[in-house]
């Protein structure tokens, strides 16, 4: 910054009483002169791309890599009445299930609720007085979203089996909507 010195006073020529006195007043700065940074137009481009391949290039090998294998799923589906070949089924699915389970999740999983549409789903579940014999489990899925039939009913019944759980027995039964067929739970169909 450049300071020019000036005495004090009016320009008018009326000097004030302090002769020897000044004043500083800064001028200005010739503005800056800013250089712009020329961006060559593909160096950062080039720069992306090789860091591109470079990461790309990290860690591969001829290996293939080793996959654990999932949980299996139960897919079944169920139909109105007594499914022979679903228990079949679904004890084989029980053979390669791993970790424990309570006969109540065991049902849930056998009628899929997690896929049904449905307003309530509830579950009751009956045991020997010990808890360790066989154990029959009552899914009611209530509200379906469906025009015919409004709840269903499955029976499960449950036996112990080397510290897991075997399905003896399933027997769904179905209600229907209002002026679709029976309201209470039973085997027909709704029409």
């Amino acid at each position: 910054m450049r300071l020019r010195l000036q005495p004090l006073g009016r320009p008018s020529g009326k000097r004030l009483i302090h002769r020897g006195l000044t004043e500083a007043r800064a001028e200005p700065a010739p503005p800056l002169k800013r250089r712009r940074k020329r961006r060559r137009g593909l160096q950062p481009l080039a720069l992306l791309l090789f860091a591109g391949f470079f990461v790309s290039g990290c860690g591969s090998s001829h290996q293939q890599a080793v996959s654990t294998q999932a949980e299996p799923v139960w897919p079944g589906v169920l139909a109105a009445g007594s499914n022979q070949n679903l228990v079949e089924a679904f004890n084989a699915y029980l053979a390669r299930r791993q970790g424990p389970a309570s006969p109540t999740q065991l049902a849930l999983e056998f009628v899929r609720a997690d896929r049904t549409q449905s307003a309530r789903t509830t579950t009751a579940a009956r045991s020997s007085p010990e808890g360790g014999g066989p154990t029959t489990v009552t899914v009611v899925q209530d509200g379906l979203a469906d025009d015919s039939v409004r709840a269903t009913q499955d029976v499960l019944r449950f036996v112990p089996s080397g510290g897991k759980w075997q399905l003896k027995s399933a027997v769904r039964m179905q209600r229907c909507q209002p002026g679709r067929g029976h309201q209470s739970f039973a085997l027909g169909d709704c029409i």
